[in-house]
């Protein structure tokens, strides 16, 4: 298969020294595939969480990102265009990552992490360009039920992945297909009440002109960023488990949005200089500059700017790269589910929402679902 590829090649040098003994990273990470630690073992040396600290780590995470999806739609309407925001997004928690990274460790330590795994971060960077752009550009081009199709699917689709490639125990696959069944359930509960309405991207998407000839395309895309959201957290998990006590959160997270950059910075250059992907972006002046103009009604573009960078790339991704060394990617995945009854309280708390006991059924569920 050809995701073990990614996931067996040794690092080729670097030692670190562990509690007093000097540890070879090479052998460190010649770890049998499905050798799984038992429940609620961690996965890594050095400071792990409890396994009830990283559902709490998840849940101020998960917070955070329904806060967002709120944030989103107090954005007023712009001429930003997605592809510059997504780009300075990743810019400005990448600069604060390395800083934060170089702060609390020699700058070679970063150096190393990253030429000794290469071919792992350069498929997380991928795997996280590709599931932020193409939801984008996903949604776009289908509809607010066709992404609620594919939320339901994503619990589902985690378990089956993670037992196909090999990467998670399959004697917890019944467990987890119950689980995943239970939380989709639960979501579509939630949006036949509301009618799709809920967790939808902030105003600087594209609007549609009602004729979806391009459906299929956009379903094929969200396809894709499932996937790779799944896929991203799997392979961090293998980091984890070669069981190195440099390897922290910060570092594997700044490796992976460092491998990301360039991909963002290629896109970017294209889309001006060769294909128009997104016609909001037309010359690398207007990309910064119409950050700066304020709409006449919300939130302005460089507020929501601020907001993404802070609280969901940076807190966000350290957050859940932390609860990442206790809980399983599957378990991760579970989180994207319970970001729906989330959003959808602080929608009536925040934006004066209906509360409809569609949504009392479905978080219900989805809670649940955490649990089995």
């Amino acid at each position: 298969f050809v995701w073990r590829k990614f996931l067996h090649m040794p690092a080729p040098f670097p030692r670190v020294r562990d509690e007093g003994v000097e540890v070879a990273i090479e052998d460190a990470e010649k770890l049998p595939l499905v050798e799984k630690r038992k429940a609620g073992e961690p996965v890594a040396k050095g400071w792990q969480p409890s396994w009830v600290q990283a559902h709490g780590i998840m849940l101020v995470a998960m917070l955070f990102y329904a806060t967002w999806n709120v944030v989103s739609k107090l954005v007023g309407e712009s001429s930003v265009s997605w592809l510059a925001f997504v780009f300075f997004r990743m810019l400005g928690a990448f600069t604060v990552f390395v800083f934060l990274q170089c702060t609390c460790a020699p700058w070679q330590c970063f150096l190393a992490e990253l030429k000794a795994n290469f071919h792992r971060y350069a498929m997380m960077g991928l795997m996280l360009c590709c599931c932020q752009l193409t939801f984008l550009a996903g949604i776009t081009l289908t509809s607010p039920t066709t992404m609620a199709i594919f939320v339901c699917l994503e619990p589902l689709m985690a378990a089956l992945l993670g037992f196909i490639s090999g990467m998670e125990d399959s004697s917890r696959l019944p467990r987890r297909l119950l689980s995943a069944v239970v939380a989709g359930v639960g979501v579509a509960v939630i949006f036949s009440g509301h009618e799709g309405k809920l967790n939808l991207p902030m105003h600087l998407l594209p609007k549609e002109d009602g004729k979806n000839l391009v459906h299929p395309i956009g379903c094929g895309l969200l396809l894709v960023h499932v996937v790779c959201e799944i896929f991203y957290y799997l392979i961090q998990t293998k980091l984890f488990e070669a069981g190195s006590s440099t390897r922290t959160p910060l570092l594997v997270t700044t490796c992976a949005c460092g491998c990301a950059m360039p991909i963002y910075l290629l896109l970017v250059m294209l889309n001006v200089l060769v294909m128009p992907v997104d016609p909001r972006l037309t010359s690398f002046a207007d990309m910064s500059a119409s950050f700066s103009k304020h709409p006449a009604h919300g939130l302005s573009p460089l507020a929501g700017l601020v907001y993404a960078i802070l609280f969901v790339s940076i807190i966000s991704f350290l957050l859940t790269a932390m609860a990442n060394k206790r809980l399983e990617a599957f378990e991760i995945i579970m989180y994207q589910a319970a970001q729906l009854p989330v959003t959808a309280v602080m929608s009536v708390l925040l934006l004066g929402e209906h509360m409809t006991r569609y949504l009392v059924i479905g978080a219900v569920l989805i809670c649940g679902a955490l649990f089995l």
